[in-house]
């Protein structure tokens, strides 16, 4: 059984589906290049900075846990699954 080292995952794709939030709308939201916002919507292994995450969290008014989400070391199996998805 292979260990996951990834204690925290990022949601950002499944919160702008959710919202129904283009990839290019959240880029122009936040004025970010396209490769950052394309790298944070498509790698949950991609953990957005401080600074990017309170840009998000301020201008969609969310709080970080719908962004981040801590994955428990006992649920590798959920921690995989979300890295096979992308």
């Amino acid at each position: 059984m292979q260990t996951c080292r990834m204690p925290v995952v990022n949601r950002l794709k499944e919160f702008l589906t959710e919202k129904g939030i283009s990839v290019y709308r959240f880029r122009l939201d936040l004025d970010m290049s396209q490769t950052t916002a394309y790298k944070l919507v498509n790698n949950p292994k991609q953990i957005p900075s401080g600074e990017v995450l309170g840009k998000i969290c301020d201008y969609y008014s969310v709080p970080v846990q719908k962004i981040i989400e801590w994955i428990p070391p006992l649920d590798n199996e959920k921690a995989s699954e979300l890295t096979e998805e992308n």
